[in-house]
């Protein structure tokens, strides 16, 4: 730690100090873009999984609500696309060496940042009432099974097959509600009455594991958010280290374009 202070101070002396931060902020310049790469990357990833989710959870949004399918996939697109710009905007920031859009990249990571804190909140703060909230739009859709539009009857069969679940509880809610089981509740669906047999029917009912689907997704979001977010951190003290880098480096060019300094 000696040595680095003393060869500080030698720089400083003898004049070099001025290139000195040159190379080290084409150092933080190499890194600032590499950083800007990995975010570009996340945002398309980010894109990807939100297509993905509609295309294999968008039959559900009938079953479960819009507002716990479609929408978030919609709120994470969009947030996919701030990611896009914001990461283009720090891209030609740091090409240019120009401060005014490294400091609109800089606000822009503190607006995903604050984001994703206020969503991470309010995700754990309201997760008891989104599970009831999701239960009863499932049994809603149960209760309406024979009175709902084919869609939404399709919809319900899929996921009892998909899922290899009957019922909300249970194969037990059928008769409970006085309706026939349908055939998706049947491991071998051959005939009409594929539920004469007991042994022929899934046991397990879909909300419990719809529950531990949700429970899965919260814990794994919840964790890329908060490696998004260290990730983030890095970002702000990168875009602040590059910024104080060229504020020194203009203030050294002013010197040395400066009249006095020419005489």
């Amino acid at each position: 730690m000696v040595i680095w202070y003393f060869g500080y101070l030698v720089f400083w002396l003898s004049g070099y100090y001025p290139l000195v931060i040159m190379s080290v902020g084409y150092c933080g310049k190499g890194c600032l873009y590499f950083y800007n790469l990995i975010y570009l990357g996340i945002s398309g990833v980010m894109m990807y999984l939100s297509v993905l989710f509609v295309y294999q959870w968008g039959d559900y949004s009938s079953l479960i609500a819009s507002t716990y399918t479609i929408v978030p996939c919609g709120i994470i697109f969009g947030f996919a696309i701030i990611l896009l710009i914001s990461g283009i905007i720090g891209m030609c920031g740091n090409y240019k060496e120009n401060r005014c859009t490294l400091g609109v990249f800089f606000c822009m990571l503190m607006v995903v940042f604050t984001f994703e804190l206020v969503a991470g909140i309010l995700v754990y703060v309201k997760d008891d009432d989104i599970k009831v909230s999701l239960k009863e739009n499932l049994y809603q859709s149960f209760t309406n099974y024979y009175d709902s539009s084919p869609t939404a009857r399709k919809s319900f069969d899929k996921m009892q097959r998909s899922l290899e679940c009957c019922g909300v509880n249970g194969p037990m809610d059928w008769g409970n509600s006085s309706m026939e089981i349908p055939s998706s509740c049947c491991a071998h669906p051959e005939g009409e009455k594929c539920y004469t047999l007991p042994i022929n029917l899934y046991e397990k009912g879909c909300w419990g594991i719809l529950e531990r689907s949700y429970a899965d997704n919260i814990r794994y979001i919840t964790g890329v958010f908060l490696a998004f977010a260290i990730f983030q951190l890095f970002g702000l003290i990168l875009t602040i280290y590059m910024l104080v880098i060229l504020k020194r480096k203009l203030r050294y060019k002013r010197i040395i374009e400066s009249p006095t300094t020419k005489t």
